[in-house]
């Protein structure tokens, strides 16, 4: 019986190759999302088509980024820890991976934003680390950290709603929890906080973990529902729902509005764009697995994209570093912020270099302090894959 366990369990976290492109789409948005925020750097805030642009490329990024990471969290975390697993044994290897490139990393921001912008005091640095301040793109792991902490319980309430066929309950619930918290959170503009660090709490990214441990216990027939469905049936509604959004963005700056200088756009509109956010990941979601599916398929593209995913947790550890570099140098070349052709370049320099050293430090002796992984698993796809974030 208990051999019978194991072969099943090594069945159901048997490497997926579609999640390392997926993680890649994953990094490669979140880039897009950074890099774009730069415009808002630029001396004129005049509304024009690069601000049109950038900014429904913006929104359309940050509703599929980070929640794809998330998503992916769970569904790999599902499929190699349903059933009686060792709670300790688990733990131990999620913080082994997870917290010493957090510190590490929390560490070297807090010294490289000191370096830029001035002192920081030794009670805001300890605030940073604590509420994943460190940078503003280090709050993922106050999502990600919590959500390991509550994986545990998450499942057995999951298992809960699955023994009696109520699952469909458990997601709609998700999404009303989502809706609810995250317009409470943004609509009054404010956030928890901490010695005036802003918190995320767990239930700003819980649907997206819930949908992932759904897909991750019914992938065979979600994977069949998602080749199955036309292609043509879904970009309508994603582009309905995308254009929806983005106008809601964009009309409140024919009053005035500036949503690169004023991070909330008024309040009905911010419900309504995040009452239908979810809804667009959702029906997203199966145009990337197909794109990801057709990735598979074309040997030079399944290399890149593999290797991206496989490498996407330490190049968003440090692609920050490569996007405050970039940006400097190349506005003292004349390449302003202004300037269209400023946004591809950063983006192609910036997932390069990143890449690159990732690269280099997973060859280096206890790197997976550094990255979550250490040379011995660094051509090992499989293993990669089983790691949350990577």
């Amino acid at each position: 019986m208990g051999d019978a366990l194991t072969v099943k369990r090594k069945s159901q976290a048997a490497w997926i190759p579609e999640m390392d492109f997926l993680r890649a789409f994953a990094i490669l948005f979140v880039l897009a999302i950074h890099v774009i925020y730069l415009l808002s750097y630029r001396e004129s805030a005049k509304f024009d088509a690069l601000l049109i642009v950038n900014l429904c490329l913006d929104v359309f990024s940050s509703v599929i980024a980070v929640p794809l990471f998330i998503f992916i969290s769970g569904f790999v975390l599902c499929r190699a820890y349903y059933d009686n697993f060792n709670i300790s044994g688990f733990y131990k290897k999620r913080f082994k991976s997870i917290i010493p490139p957090y510190l590490i990393f929390s560490v070297l921001y807090i010294v490289f934003d000191n370096y830029l912008f001035g002192p920081v005091t030794f009670k805001d640095a300890f605030l940073r680390i604590l509420t994943a301040s460190g940078y503003p793109h280090l709050w993922f792991f106050a999502m990600i950290i919590q959500l390991y902490i509550l994986y545990p319980l998450i499942i057995k309430l999951y298992r809960f709603f699955e023994k009696r066929s109520k699952v469909l309950l458990l997601i709609a619930a998700s999404l009303l929890i989502d809706i609810i918290w995250t317009s409470l959170m943004m609509s009054y503009q404010s956030r928890l906080s901490i010695g005036g660090f802003n918190v995320h709490v767990f239930f700003e990214m819980w649907l997206y973990f819930i949908l992932g441990i759904h897909l991750g216990r019914n992938f065979e027939k979600c994977r069949s529902f998602m080749e199955r469905v036309r292609w043509y049936l879904l970009v309508p509604v994603s582009a309905t729902l995308m254009l929806t959004i983005c106008l809601l963005f964009l009309i409140p700056m024919k009053n005035g509005y500036n949503p690169l200088a004023q991070p909330y756009i008024p309040r009905p509109y911010w419900y309504s764009a995040f009452t239908l956010a979810p809804f667009l990941w959702i029906s997203i979601l199966p145009l990337l697995y197909k794109a990801a599916l057709r990735i598979h398929d074309m040997q030079l593209a399944s290399r890149i994209f593999g290797s991206i995913g496989k490498y996407s947790f330490g190049i968003y550890l440090v692609h920050v570093f490569y996007l405050v570099i970039f940006s400097l140098l190349l506005v003292r070349v004349g390449l302003g912020y202004g300037s269209w052709a400023f946004y591809p370049i950063m983006c192609l320099l910036t997932v390069g270099s990143s890449y690159a050293t990732v690269w280099a430090i997973s060859r280096l002796p206890y790197s997976e302090f550094l990255i979550g992984f250490g040379p011995s698993r660094a051509c090992k796809s499989r293993e990669a894959n089983e790691n949350i974030t990577r």
